[in-house]
Protein backbone atom coordinates (compact mmCIF):
# COMPACT_ATOMS: atom_id res chain seq x y z
CA UNK A 1 0.00 0.00 0.00
CA UNK A 2 1.22 3.30 -0.92
CA UNK A 3 2.11 6.21 1.66
CA UNK A 4 -0.19 8.44 -0.59
CA UNK A 5 -3.68 7.30 0.01
CA UNK A 6 -4.96 8.76 -3.08
CA UNK A 7 -4.77 5.87 -5.39
CA UNK A 8 -4.04 6.84 -9.23
CA UNK A 9 -6.34 5.98 -11.76
CA UNK A 10 -5.77 2.39 -13.35
CA UNK A 11 -2.70 1.89 -15.37
CA UNK A 12 -4.69 1.64 -18.71
CA UNK A 13 -6.34 4.92 -18.03
CA UNK A 14 -3.06 6.34 -17.49
CA UNK A 15 -1.90 5.08 -20.83
CA UNK A 16 -4.86 6.55 -22.72
CA UNK A 17 -4.74 9.87 -21.74
CA UNK A 18 -0.81 10.54 -21.37
CA UNK A 19 2.25 9.90 -23.17
CA UNK A 20 5.49 9.31 -21.62
CA UNK A 21 8.80 9.61 -22.99
CA UNK A 22 10.91 7.59 -21.22
CA UNK A 23 14.65 9.55 -21.98
CA UNK A 24 12.97 13.55 -21.41
CA UNK A 25 10.74 12.10 -18.75
CA UNK A 26 7.84 14.40 -19.87
CA UNK A 27 4.24 13.90 -20.18
CA UNK A 28 1.78 15.00 -22.89
CA UNK A 29 -1.61 15.21 -23.23
CA UNK A 30 -3.24 12.65 -25.75
CA UNK A 31 -6.85 12.86 -27.45
CA UNK A 32 -9.05 11.51 -25.37
CA UNK A 33 -12.44 9.70 -26.80
CA UNK A 34 -15.61 11.58 -26.76
CA UNK A 35 -17.02 9.51 -23.96
CA UNK A 36 -14.71 10.87 -21.54
CA UNK A 37 -16.70 13.94 -21.82
CA UNK A 38 -20.04 15.08 -20.82
CA UNK A 39 -20.68 16.90 -24.05
CA UNK A 40 -19.10 17.81 -27.48
CA UNK A 41 -18.57 21.73 -26.31
CA UNK A 42 -16.05 19.99 -23.66
CA UNK A 43 -14.30 17.41 -25.63
CA UNK A 44 -13.70 20.60 -28.92
CA UNK A 45 -12.25 22.76 -25.86
CA UNK A 46 -9.75 20.30 -24.56
CA UNK A 47 -8.59 18.61 -27.38
CA UNK A 48 -8.42 22.59 -28.99
CA UNK A 49 -6.36 23.62 -25.32
CA UNK A 50 -4.75 20.63 -24.69
CA UNK A 51 -4.20 17.66 -26.98
CA UNK A 52 -0.76 17.14 -27.39
CA UNK A 53 0.91 19.91 -24.93
CA UNK A 54 3.11 19.11 -21.91
CA UNK A 55 0.83 17.63 -19.08
CA UNK A 56 1.57 18.00 -15.30
CA UNK A 57 3.53 20.62 -15.60
CA UNK A 58 2.83 22.85 -12.68
CA UNK A 59 6.06 22.93 -9.55
CA UNK A 60 5.06 22.49 -6.05
CA UNK A 61 6.51 24.52 -2.93
CA UNK A 62 8.56 21.25 -2.77
CA UNK A 63 9.79 21.25 -6.37
CA UNK A 64 7.73 18.43 -7.84
CA UNK A 65 5.89 18.54 -11.07
CA UNK A 66 2.15 18.20 -10.09
CA UNK A 67 -1.07 18.59 -12.12
CA UNK A 68 -4.73 17.63 -12.13
CA UNK A 69 -6.09 14.14 -13.39
CA UNK A 70 -9.79 13.77 -12.78
CA UNK A 71 -10.39 16.71 -10.59
CA UNK A 72 -7.35 15.49 -8.64
CA UNK A 73 -4.02 16.80 -8.25
CA UNK A 74 -0.95 14.06 -8.51
CA UNK A 75 2.72 14.24 -8.58
CA UNK A 76 4.03 13.81 -12.04
CA UNK A 77 6.71 11.30 -10.69
CA UNK A 78 3.75 8.76 -9.37
CA UNK A 79 1.77 9.03 -12.21
CA UNK A 80 4.99 7.99 -14.66
CA UNK A 81 5.45 5.19 -11.80
CA UNK A 82 2.24 4.05 -12.31
CA UNK A 83 1.93 4.41 -16.20
CA UNK A 84 4.94 2.37 -17.00
CA UNK A 85 4.97 -0.44 -14.28
CA UNK A 86 0.80 -0.23 -13.21
CA UNK A 87 1.80 -0.30 -9.73
CA UNK A 88 1.49 2.55 -6.99
CA UNK A 89 4.56 3.47 -5.81
CA UNK A 90 5.24 3.48 -1.75
CA UNK A 91 8.14 6.39 -2.15
CA UNK A 92 9.66 7.64 -5.57
CA UNK A 93 13.69 8.50 -5.42
CA UNK A 94 15.05 10.65 -8.01
CA UNK A 95 17.78 9.17 -8.26
CA UNK A 96 20.10 12.27 -9.08
CA UNK A 97 18.04 14.77 -6.78
CA UNK A 98 16.57 16.58 -9.28
CA UNK A 99 13.68 16.86 -8.96
CA UNK A 100 12.01 17.69 -11.99
CA UNK A 101 14.04 15.37 -13.90
CA UNK A 102 11.30 12.37 -14.57
CA UNK A 103 13.62 10.62 -17.40
CA UNK A 104 13.04 6.44 -15.89
CA UNK A 105 16.78 6.41 -15.76
CA UNK A 106 16.42 8.70 -12.70
CA UNK A 107 12.97 6.85 -11.01
CA UNK A 108 13.31 4.24 -8.32
CA UNK A 109 10.49 3.17 -6.15
CA UNK A 110 12.05 2.69 -2.57
CA UNK A 111 10.96 2.99 1.22
CA UNK A 112 11.27 6.06 3.01
CA UNK A 113 14.32 4.84 5.04
CA UNK A 114 16.02 3.92 1.31
CA UNK A 115 14.96 7.77 0.00
CA UNK A 116 16.66 9.38 3.05
CA UNK A 117 19.88 7.58 2.28
CA UNK A 118 20.22 9.29 -0.92
CA UNK A 119 19.64 12.80 0.11
CA UNK A 120 21.51 16.42 -0.30
CA UNK A 121 23.96 17.77 1.95
CA UNK A 122 21.66 20.10 4.71
CA UNK A 123 22.20 23.52 3.55
CA UNK A 124 22.97 24.55 6.82
CA UNK A 125 26.10 21.73 6.91
CA UNK A 126 29.80 23.79 7.20
CA UNK A 127 31.93 20.78 7.28
CA UNK A 128 30.98 20.68 3.49
CA UNK A 129 30.28 16.68 4.76
CA UNK A 130 27.01 15.57 5.42
CA UNK A 131 27.08 14.00 9.55
CA UNK A 132 30.91 15.41 9.95
CA UNK A 133 31.02 18.60 12.42
CA UNK A 134 33.51 20.86 14.44
CA UNK A 135 33.35 20.56 18.13
CA UNK A 136 35.16 23.93 19.58
CA UNK A 137 35.10 22.59 23.01
CA UNK A 138 36.92 19.76 22.02
CA UNK A 139 39.03 21.37 19.01
CA UNK A 140 37.98 17.93 17.27
CA UNK A 141 35.70 16.49 14.28
CA UNK A 142 32.88 14.86 15.16
CA UNK A 143 31.73 11.98 12.53
CA UNK A 144 27.69 10.27 13.46
CA UNK A 145 25.51 8.69 10.83
CA UNK A 146 21.60 8.57 11.36
CA UNK A 147 20.25 5.14 10.96
CA UNK A 148 16.52 5.12 11.45
CA UNK A 149 16.07 6.20 14.55
CA UNK A 150 19.21 6.24 16.27
CA UNK A 151 22.16 8.51 15.74
CA UNK A 152 25.86 6.40 15.96
CA UNK A 153 28.26 8.48 17.05
CA UNK A 154 31.34 7.53 14.68
CA UNK A 155 34.20 9.12 16.92
CA UNK A 156 36.19 12.19 17.65
CA UNK A 157 38.93 13.12 15.38
CA UNK A 158 42.01 15.60 14.95
CA UNK A 159 42.13 15.51 11.58
CA UNK A 160 38.71 16.29 9.23
CA UNK A 161 39.89 13.91 6.57
CA UNK A 162 39.44 10.59 8.79
CA UNK A 163 36.39 11.87 9.83
CA UNK A 164 35.30 12.01 6.44
CA UNK A 165 36.52 8.11 5.43
CA UNK A 166 34.88 7.40 8.97
CA UNK A 167 31.66 8.96 7.82
CA UNK A 168 32.09 7.60 4.14
CA UNK A 169 33.32 4.01 5.45
CA UNK A 170 29.58 3.88 7.28
CA UNK A 171 27.79 5.03 4.25
CA UNK A 172 28.96 2.30 3.11
CA UNK A 173 28.48 -0.49 5.50
CA UNK A 174 24.88 1.03 6.07
CA UNK A 175 23.78 1.08 2.21
CA UNK A 176 23.63 4.22 1.68
CA UNK A 177 23.43 5.56 -1.75
CA UNK A 178 26.59 6.92 -3.99
CA UNK A 179 24.79 10.90 -4.38
CA UNK A 180 23.98 10.77 -0.26
CA UNK A 181 25.38 14.12 0.56
CA UNK A 182 25.60 15.92 -2.98
CA UNK A 183 25.96 19.36 -2.67
CA UNK A 184 22.14 20.93 -2.12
Amino acid sequence: MPNNPRLLPDQSVLQAILSYDPETGALHWKARPREMFVNERSFKSFHTKYEGKPALTAVTKAGYQNGTLFCQIYLAHRVIWKLVTGEDADTIDHINGNKLDNAWRNLRNVTQADNCRNSARPKLNRSGTTGVKYDAESKKWVAFIRSGPKTLYLGRFVDKDKAIAARKAAERRLGFHPNHGRNP
